[in-house]
């Protein structure tokens, strides 16, 4: 359990340190260079550069002092697992004898509000490879996916207080959720383009932040899914049973 619960706080600190490090920064089109290159930039190009941490503080800045308290929070929606970061480490921090079955109903109310988030951020969000009505099967088939990536346990995992368990499947669901975005930016600019044009651009736009962000995700996951990573781990703590 200790190197389990290790291999879990190194991710979660990778986490939340890569929220204050540039993780999108589109700069590359594919197939312009030079000066057409830079006229694009100038034309179309984002905000120079996005932080999570900075993109979420900005939100709730205009969120409470705005008409609006709902939209801007929405706006930085992509960013999600990285400001989960903090919850993760309290629920490590709080998983030691009777607060472990709190900390473990807070994974799990977690959990839930990430489905419902999900499925919004689907709906408004993501691209089905199919059309008319096979795409809405794809788009159920995909959100029904992310339940069972969040839901399912492992038979030593399947109590309350299995609250690594629910921080590995939600890196997973984070580390997932992250692929899309680069994915997504590849998909659209594909069509009609040379693929590693466009695979060259995609990398060079996301920066350290979200490679180091992705990397923590998949430590937390690992920690839970790979055997040798739970030697010690079988046995529940005595707490646990009451």
């Amino acid at each position: 359990m200790r190197l389990l619960r290790t291999v879990q706080w190194v991710g979660i600190l990778l986490v939340a340190a890569s929220a204050f490090l540039p993780a999108l920064h589109v700069r590359a089109y594919p197939g312009l260079t030079g000066k057409l290159q830079a006229a694009w930039i100038a034309a179309v190009s984002p905000r120079p550069r996005e932080v999570p941490a900075q993109e979420l503080g900005t939100a709730v800045v205009e969120s409470l002092n705005g008409p609006d308290a709902v939209t801007p929070l929405w706006d930085v929606r992509r960013w999600y697992p990285w400001f989960l970061a903090p919850l993760w480490a309290l629920a490590l921090l709080f998983s030691r004898g009777r607060g472990r079955r709190w900390a473990g109903a807070g994974m799990l109310l977690l959990t839930f509000a990430i489905i419902v988030l999900e499925a919004t951020y689907l709906r408004v969000e993501y691209l089905p490879f199919l059309s008319g009505g096979w795409g809405r099967a794809e788009l159920a088939a995909v959100w029904l996916f992310i339940i069972l990536v969040l839901l399912y346990r492992r038979p030593v995992d399947r109590h309350l207080g299995a609250v690594e368990a629910a921080i590995g499947a939600q890196g997973l669901l984070g580390f997932m959720h992250s692929v899309t975005l680069p994915a997504t930016m590849f998909r659209q600019w594909l069509p009609g383009r040379d693929a590693g044009d466009v695979f060259r651009a995609v990398l060079h736009n996301f920066g350290p932040g979200f490679w180091l962000g992705m990397a923590g995700m998949l430590m937390m996951a690992a920690a839970i899914y790979l055997p040798w990573l739970r030697s010690g781990s079988q046995a529940k703590p005595r707490e646990e049973h009451g």
